[in-house]
């Protein structure tokens, strides 16, 4: 009897030609990006929720909770998959990301970090995010953020990280915690939209995109400093957004009406539209819709023109 497993998390490491497959049956199946061949496996002992990848050091990493909700990060060599250090970080952690210039990685959590939690409805009302050293695991800092992190972003050339965290449920606005990459430190918390999900960076025009799936928008902030500069408005239920800046194009993709989802992540445009079974990636200079049966919609925009 053949037995199925879900793929819950999916990353390739370019530079050494593998492709890391998280399972949810808590392990890591490495392939050969060229040919698929299966090379090994690495057995985490936790469901893999978030992942991460250092090229600059051939690291690569998959975070989950454990049996009590603790935070499990695991970290391993991309080429040989050789498992370098485990440690705790954080209560039900779900995105994860990583500067590579400073070598940290920073752990987005559902519960809170060292000290008083601000309880509402009976829950925890802050999430938190846990600043780590990719080399060894130590905690060097830990800050408490909105509640329910979506997803952490990082910019290494304004050396800023962007914790998008969509609150308790639909009827919460989004924020977007600040962070310094050096020290972990919080700078300042910007509101955006209802339902904040996906987030991504474009780094040459120094400016962050999130998708706010509730109010049918994507925040624009300044990736220098944080501040909202203006929305776009999309397609009802944006969920992840990537940005092209070899051509200026930035792709939100969104729920459709029966509740499939479109799932980007950022890539080349080639490979996003690709992604999600598109066959041609042209866009106009003004926004533009491009469906695909059941799968949503992609909305994408000229990033010149976005604020």
């Amino acid at each position: 009897m053949t037995a199925y497993m879900m793929i819950t998390r999916l990353w390739q490491a370019g530079m050494v030609g593998h492709i890391f497959l998280g399972l949810d049956n808590k392990h890591v199946r490495i392939l050969n990006a060229a040919d698929g061949r299966p090379i090994g496996t690495i057995t985490l002992g936790f469901t893999p929720l978030a992942s991460g990848v250092d090229e600059r050091r051939g690291r690569a990493l998959f975070v989950g909770p454990g049996p009590t909700g603790a935070g499990h990060l695991v970290v391993f060599d991309t080429r040989d998959g050789h498992v370098l250090w485990k440690t705790t970080a954080g209560l039900d952690p779900s995105v994860v990301a990583v500067d590579t210039r400073q070598g940290h990685v920073f752990v987005g959590s559902a519960g809170p970090g060292p000290g008083t939690c601000a309880f509402q409805g009976g829950f925890c009302a802050l999430g938190s995010v846990s600043m780590l050293d990719i080399r060894d695991g130590h905690v060097l800092h830990t800050v408490n953020v909105g509640q329910n992190p979506a997803s952490i972003v990082t910019d290494e050339q304004t050396q800023r990280v962007f914790a998008v965290s969509a609150g308790a449920n639909q009827s919460d606005i989004g924020t977007v915690s600040v962070l310094d990459a050096r020290t972990g430190a919080l700078l300042r918390t910007t509101t955006v939209g209802y339902g904040a999900a996906g987030a991504a960076v474009d780094v040459r025009r120094a400016r962050v995109y999130v998708a706010n799936g509730n109010s049918g928008t994507v925040s624009v902030l300044d990736a220098r400093n944080g501040q909202l500069l203006g929305a776009l408005r999309v397609t009802a239920g944006p969920l992840a957004v990537a940005v092209d800046e070899r051509t200026d194009r930035v792709f939100v993709s969104s729920a459709d009406v029966s509740g499939g989802i479109a799932q980007t992540h950022q890539a080349s445009s080639r490979s996003v539209m690709d992604q999600i079974g598109f066959l041609e990636a042209e866009v106009s200079n003004e926004m533009r819709v491009l469906r695909k049966g059941q799968m949503g919609t992609v909305s994408v925009f000229d990033a010149q023109k976005a604020p």
